[in-house]
């Protein structure tokens, strides 16, 4: 049983008097949740021999989206550190400190909408919240001891120029849409396709429930590890990986 569901029935069990008020609520505590893991990975930094992510989020809602959630507060940050904790173990990530999570209201929010910001802090304050969650403390590396693979994405532009993206940061994000990492503007590529995440000192790609997929050497994948030479495709847009 991973992570999530264990948050979904322990939210369950916890907010039974509550839970009908909740459940008209146009934002679930699960969506809230995949939210959080989102951000996680997507705040990760690559350290020595560990992969750090952020230990302090802000849970954006509408003020009446918020209201259907706010009775049931404590719980939900508290279960929400929880989850958190959980998932950094299954995916073998590490925190600098205790995680805390925080539901507010924000007008510029839209309904229906979850916004989360997260960030790593090299702090640790107790709180009713979060203190009797188990952690790991670990240490933040400077930065001039950070390490990443000496890694390039090569391929052909539509006029068969080549072309070639250096992944000198912890984590890419590929598709059509203007604010991804690197666009890739070809029709079988999806506005938000994949993204190219470090873990344990190596490069994995992830796909984004794209509509046409993403393969490596062939093989459609939700995950994969990289290797050197291996050939990407999504959606048919192909791109080689290559380490020195």
């Amino acid at each position: 049983m991973n992570a999530l569901v264990r948050f979904e029935e322990l939210i369950e069990d916890l907010l039974e008097g509550s839970l009908a008020k909740l459940m008209r609520s146009p934002v679930q505590p699960a969506e809230i949740a995949r939210r959080l893991e989102r951000a996680m990975e997507q705040g990760q930094r690559a350290a020595v021999g560990q992969t750090l992510v952020p230990n302090r989020y802000r849970v954006l809602l509408h003020p009446d989206d918020y209201a259907g959630l706010e009775p049931a507060r404590g719980a939900l940050e508290r279960e929400m550190a929880r989850f958190i904790v959980e998932r950094v173990r299954e995916r073998g990530f590490d925190l600098l400190a205790r995680p805390q999570v925080s539901l507010e209201p924000h007008e510029k929010t839209r309904r229906r909408r979850v916004r989360v910001q997260a960030e790593l802090a090299d702090t640790m304050a107790d709180s009713e919240a979060t203190a009797e969650l188990e952690w790991t403390q670990t240490q933040l590396a400077p930065v001039g001891q950070q390490m990443l693979p000496r890694a390039w994405l090569r391929f052909s532009f539509a006029d068969g120029q080549p072309g070639q993206v250096h992944l000198d940061r912890p984590q890419f994000s590929l598709g059509r849409a203007r604010d991804n990492d690197i666009i890739l503007d070809d029709p079988r590529v999806s506005r938000y396709h994949a993204r190219i995440v470090l873990r344990y000192g190596q490069f994995l790609l992830q796909d984004l429930h794209s509509t046409y997929g993403s393969l490596v050497n062939g093989e459609a994948v939700e995950e994969s590890i990289l290797r050197s030479g291996d050939v990407l495709s999504l959606g048919g847009f192909e791109m080689v990986y290559e380490e020195d």
